[in-house]
C-alpha cells in the first residue's frame, strides 16, 4: 500500500489538519479505480469537495489498485486543495476501498462520494447540522440525477430517512445512495464498517447496522448530483452478478427479518429485493429476441429458485414473456394507459 500526496498551494497541511478539533473534521473518501476512463469526472467531483462552504475537510482519494493514470491526473488537475492519494496494491472493491480510506481518515464524521458524482456547495455544512445529538449517526440527502450525454437533470424523489429506520430500511427498497451519506466515525468503527465481498447493497447492508443502534436524519433537498451514462451502465451491468448478490443480502438478513416482524419480515424483504431483480430480469426477457436465451434464463431462475421468492403477478408475467416476447407486454401496457387513463 502506497500513500502520498499530491497538492497545489494546499489549503491545510496534515498539521494543521490534524491541530483541527476533531469533531469539526469531515473526511471525504473517493474510491476510484485504477485506470479509471472517466477521469474528468473524477476531477468534477474532486471540484465540488474543494467548492463546500463546510470547512475544514480532508480529501482521500483511493485508488484500487496499481496504475498511474489517478495520479497523473490529480498532479495535472488540482490546483488548490490537498489531495491524500493512497494507492492500494491489489484490487479491493469498493466496499474494501472506502474501508481504507476510512482507516486513513482522520475526521470524526465521514463522507463517502463516489467518483462519478458531484455535490452542491451547502451540503456537507446542511448535513452536519443534522448532528444534533449523539444519537443522530447518519444523515443523508436527496440528489439529482444527470445524463452526462444530454445533460438533462431530475430530482431524485426518496422516502426521507428520519429517526428509527431500522424497519423501514429492512422491509423497502429504501436508503441513502452512497454519495448522499454522512456518517459519524464512530457510528462505522462501531459496525466494522462495509461489509466486504458483497457484490450487491453493501451500502444498504451498511446502513442496516447502524440504524439497528443509532437514529437518522434527512436534508430534504437535493444536495449532489448522480452522473449516469446510460450506454455504459447497460453494458456493465451483470445482471448474474447481481442474481447472486441479491441472494446473498437475503441470506444475511432473512434471520433478522423473521425475529423482529415473523413471516411478514421475510415477506417484505424478499419482495422489495427479489422486485428489484424482478425489474432487471423482465429488462432482460424484452431485450432478448431469441427463444433459447429466455428459456435458458428462465431455468436459470427456475435452478437457483429466485423465481418462487417473487410475488404470483411476477411468475405470471415471466411465463407470458417466456411464451411470446415483449410484445405482449408491450400491447398491454398500451392498452392500460388507454383503459385506465
Amino acid at each position: 500500500m502506497s500513500r502520498q500526496s499530491v497538492a497545489v498551494n494546499p489549503d491545510y497541511s496534515k498539521e494543521q489538519i490534524s491541530a483541527v478539533v476533531a469533531d469539526n473534521l469531515v473526511s471525504v473518501i473517493i474510491p476510484v479505480g485504477p485506470e479509471e476512463d472517466r477521469l474528468d469526472l473524477l476531477i468534477k467531483a474532486i471540484s465540488s469537495v474543494k467548492s463546500q462552504t463546510y470547512r475544514p475537510i480532508e480529501i482521500i482519494v483511493i485508488q484500487d489498485g496499481p496504475g498511474s493514470s489517478v495520479e497523473s491526473a490529480l498532479n495535472d488537475s488540482i490546483q488548490c486543495s490537498q489531495i491524500e492519494l493512497i494507492k492500494a496494491s491489489e484490487r479491493l472493491g469498493p466496499s474494501g476501498a472506502r474501508n481504507l480510506g476510512v482507516g486513513n481518515a482522520q475526521g470524526s464524521i465521514i463522507a463517502f462520494l463516489d467518483s462519478d458524482d458531484e455535490w452542491l456547495p451547502e451540503k456537507l455544512a446542511k448535513q452536519v447540522q443534522q448532528l444534533t445529538s449523539d444519537e443522530i449517526g447518519v444523515v443523508g440527502c436527496d440528489a439529482y440525477s444527470r445524463n452526462v450525454i444530454t445533460g438533462d437533470k431530475r430530482r431524485k424523489y426518496v422516502r426521507p430517512m428520519c429517526g428509527k429506520v431500522f424497519h423501514e430500511l429492512l422491509t423497502t427498497s429504501d436508503g441513502i445512495q452512497t454519495s448522499m451519506l454522512l456518517i459519524r466515525r464512530s457510528c462505522f468503527d462501531e459496525v466494522g464498517g462495509f461489509r466486504e465481498g458483497m457484490s450487491f447493497g453493501e451500502e444498504k447492508d451498511l446502513q442496516l447496522r447502524v440504524a439497528k443502534k443509532h437514529k437518522f436524519a434527512w436534508v430534504d433537498e437535493p444536495l449532489g448530483i448522480q452522473n449516469y451514462h446510460p450506454l455504459l451502465n447497460n453494458l456493465s451491468y451483470n445482471i448474474k452478478n447481481a442474481a447472486n448478490g441479491i441472494n446473498q443480502f437475503y441470506l444475511i438478513w432473512k434471520d433478522t427479518a423473521a425475529r423482529e416482524l415473523g413471516d411478514k419480515g421475510i415477506r417484505l424483504l424478499r419482495r422489495w429485493l427479489y422486485g428489484y431483480l424482478a425489474n432487471a430480469r423482465i429488462r432482460q426477457f424484452e431485450k432478448t429476441t431469441s427463444i433459447f436465451e429466455r428459456v435458458a434464463c428462465y431455468i436459470e431462475m427456475l435452478r437457483t429458485g429466485e423465481i418462487f421468492k417473487m410475488t404470483l403477478m411476477t411468475q405470471i408475467k415471466f411465463l407470458s414473456l417466456l411464451i411470446f416476447g415483449s410484445s405482449l407486454i408491450r400491447c398491454w401496457a398500451v392498452l392500460k394507459r388507454v383503459l385506465f387513463k
